[in-house]
């Protein structure tokens, strides 16, 4: 009975990209709460950069190869495959997951000989020797992770084509509680690197908990070489560009880990809890709802749909936009409060908070486009073309970079916009805040990222009625300002009244303006008479 639950048929994109959603949420409240414990245990310093540090290696391997990779590339190939031929679409399966371990095998185990050179070079150059060698150490026993999670990422693959998202959406939760488990116990028995073998753990289960749910579709793994047949090279094929695009924003996460271990300790460490914080929406939202249209779209693709398609990207992006907005804005005015409930506790200290906030507030530029990003680059995928969005992440990476390493130096010294960052976010009592260059960088790269992926989409399609999109987009952003304009005085009076340095004044306080601000929010949308804020009204009328 469970697994008939677990293994339920999604029947909409609505209907799946709340469900992806929900559980998306739930992740990410692990995720929080295992932010919250590593904070607390470790506070920013260097451990936390370590185990930071430790993570580019072992990713490197996992983004290349697997994540996004097998979805873009499998999934299309593998439903043609299917339609036509059960058994041939299983074999294709079967051979499409041999090349990738042996792959990952082979790739893992000479990056785990080549770990001292290229931390010492590439990853973290600005550390010391031993926290360098701490990194390698720690790489090594992550490089166990790729493994298990490429393989989670192939049976999620296989079962989100069928349109089961929930037993998908619950491996990332299973991941957070390894992580957990390593933080909370295991770092008693290995010290730091006992977090590492807390993340192998959550690969571990990630994979274990997709395992009996494929079973029931019939799919048999055969281990065999013989992989190289007509469907597997075209997934391939379709891969390659994608590799070549995930190739770049891994340098880019390199460059980047690297000019932060040049600075400050502890700043990988801030730079990685805001990090985590922005991409809450981004996952929830943005995530969820491109994973759940992407079968919709490869659908319509296929059968050479195009109105179809269209409507499905044009309705898709109004709803990222109806809800990553005003999140944007929320996000920006209640970032204090939102770092002191997650992250204040423990050995994180005041000055921490502050420039985790301030960070925080400036990823919030970049939310909406980066919200919107996934949903662009897979309606790409969806037509078997991964060149183009390879392409534009290479050159909107290079930006970023350039944008990063200018930024860096320019606020290494007064200037109007480091100046400008350091009265608003008031961190003139903060000694070092370079850090903050780094995601000023990132929300332009990312606008730059999401212009061009919608302007050669638009191009592919022969347009998709930008009229259908920019009206609601532009009512969307009037009532998400009419939702800060209410929001910011309920703040100052309760933030007045109360203080911020305590956890009961930071949660009531976001509560409230949280509360009042989608009640605007919504309001505004309704007597725009936005479709989004309609839909929403019945949903809630046909649950109560």
């Amino acid at each position: 009975m469970l697994l008939n639950l677990l293994n339920g048929k999604s029947k909409s994109v609505a209907s799946a990209a709340v469900l992806v959603g929900f559980f998306a949420l739930l992740s990410r409240i692990l995720g929080l709460l295992r932010d919250r414990i590593l904070a607390g245990r470790f506070g920013a310093g260097d451990e936390l950069d370590v185990y930071y540090a430790a993570f580019r290696l072992p990713d490197l391997v996992f983004n290349l190869f697997i994540f996004g990779s097998i979805s873009v590339a499998f999934i299309p190939i593998f439903l043609e495959t299917y339609r036509s031929d059960k058994q041939r679409g299983w074999e294709t399966a079967s051979r499409t997951l041999n090349f990738l371990l042996f792959s990952l095998i082979f790739i893992s185990a000479l990056l785990i000989l080549a770990a001292p050179i290229l931390i010492d070079k590439f990853i973290a150059p600005g550390f010391d020797p031993s926290k360098k060698a701490e990194v390698v150490a720690m790489s090594r026993i992550l490089f166990l992770s790729p493994l298990f999670l490429g393989l989670s990422s192939f049976l999620t693959a296989l079962l989100q084509t069928f349109r089961r998202f929930l037993i998908t959406s619950l491996a990332p939760i299973m991941y957070n509680i390894g992580i957990i488990i390593g933080a909370l116990f295991l770092v008693d028995f290995f010290g730091i690197y006992g977090l590492a073998w807390g993340v192998v753990l959550g690969a571990f289960l990630n994979f274990l908990i997709q395992l009996p749910a494929i079973r029931e579709f019939g799919f048999k793994f055969r281990p065999r070489l013989d992989f190289w047949v007509p469907e597997v090279k075209k997934i391939l094929r379709l891969m390659i560009p994608r590799t070549l695009g995930l190739a770049t924003f891994q340098i880019n996460s390199i460059v980047i880990t690297a000019i932060i271990s040049t600075l400050k300790a502890g700043s990988l460490t801030i730079f990685s809890f805001a990090d985590n914080l922005q991409s809450l929406p981004v996952g929830i939202i943005g995530v969820a709802f491109s994973t759940a249209v992407f079968p919709a779209l490869v659908g319509a693709a296929a059968k050479k749909q195009l109105n179809v398609f269209k409507d499905r990207f044009s309705a898709t992006f109004r709803q990222i936009v109806f809800f990553t907005l005003p999140s944007a804005f929320l996000f920006f005015l209640l970032r204090d409060q939102i770092v002191y409930l997650v992250l204040r506790t423990g050995q994180f200290s005041r000055l921490d908070g502050r420039l985790t906030a301030a960070i925080l507030g400036v990823f919030c530029f970049g939310v909406l486009t980066q919200g919107l990003s996934p949903l662009i680059a897979k309606s790409f995928y969806a037509l078997q073309n991964t060149k183009t969005p390879a392409v534009i992440g290479a050159v909107s990476v290079g930006v970023n970079v350039v944008l990063a390493v200018l930024f860096i130096y320019l606020f290494s010294f007064g200037n109007l916009l480091s100046d400008f960052l350091a009265d608003v976010f008031g961190l003139r009592s903060a000694g070092d805040f370079r850090i903050i260059a780094l995601p000023v960088a990132v929300a332009v790269s990312s606008l730059f990222n999401t212009s061009l992926l919608l302007k050669f989409l638009s191009s592919r399609l022969g347009g998709f009625g930008y009229g259908e999109i920019a009206s609601p987009v532009y009512k969307m952003l009037i009532a998400s300002a009419a939702m800060a304009a209410g929001v910011y005085p309920l703040l100052y009076v309760l933030t007045a009244v109360m203080g911020e340095e305590t956890f009961l004044a930071a949660f009531i306080q976001g509560f409230s303006a949280a509360v009042a601000g989608a009640a605007i929010y919504f309001l505004v949308a309704k007597l725009f008479r936005l479709r989004e804020a309609d839909a929403i009204l019945r949903r809630l009328k046909n649950i109560f």
